[in-house]
């Protein structure tokens, strides 16, 4: 027979006590005071997302927008640049050049202005007694009517009209780098070239500081 062999005394396996060690280290900390604190998500010190998050979130999507209209451009009852008060304006028996056609649809008929919108085109009738006295009607005779010029390079208020010298706010000759000048500190609202340039078909201008900068700074819309 194969004997027992009997283990020498003081050497049997002793329990451990790490897990009672993890314990202690992760549980005890939760009964000081001011440590669960961290922890706490009603304490107003803990950050927060800034009020303006939404703005930042979405100025990112912008980024990344293809360019072109909104998506609801098309569905828009009321134009953003509206101003209330504005009466309706039927413009009738126009020579009206839609820039359809690779530029060459043209015909006579009548526009409707609404809400800073165009909302109709055609032979339109009846509109005298939908809107009332609130319609403002003009005859055309004839006349051209065309979409609005967006002139992407202009320097209206800032190179006056007419050209004086001493008027002159859109260029600085201190050199070609001058990345702090604006547009706007030298804008003159009340210069001629506003309503001449409206005149002329001119409704959206992207004014510049002047060309004889490398670098002119920034613009005005």
């Amino acid at each position: 027979m194969d004997k027992v062999q009997s283990q020498p005394k003081g050497s049997q396996r002793r329990p451990s006590i790490l897990p009672v060690a993890l314990l202690i280290v992760f549980i005890v900390p939760f009964f000081l005071p001011g440590y669960t604190q961290y922890f706490d998500t009603s304490d107003d010190t803990l950050p927060k997302h800034p009020s303006s998050a939404a703005t930042i979130v979405a100025h990112c999507r912008s980024l990344k927008a293809q360019a072109g209209p909104s998506v609801n451009f098309r569905k828009r009852a009321e134009s953003d640049r509206f101003v209330p008060g504005t009466k309706p304006v039927l413009i009738q028996r126009a020579r009206v050049w839609t820039g359809a056609n690779n530029g060459t649809e043209v015909f006579h008929g009548d526009v409707l202005l609404d809400k800073g919108l165009i909302q109709n085109i055609g032979h339109l009738q009846g509109l005298v007694e939908s809107f009332g006295k609130d319609l403002v009607v003009l005859d055309a005779k004839g006349a051209w009517v065309t979409p609005g010029i967006v002139d992407i390079h202009s320097h209206l208020g800032d190179a006056p009209s007419p050209a004086l010298d001493g008027a002159e706010d859109d260029n600085s000759l201190h050199g070609t780098i001058q990345p702090w000048l604006r547009s706007v500190d030298g804008l003159n609202t009340h210069d001629d070239s506003y309503p001449l340039s409206i005149a002329g078909g001119v409704t959206t201008a992207l004014i510049l500081p002047g060309s004889s900068n490398a670098i002119g700074a920034r613009h005005l819309k």
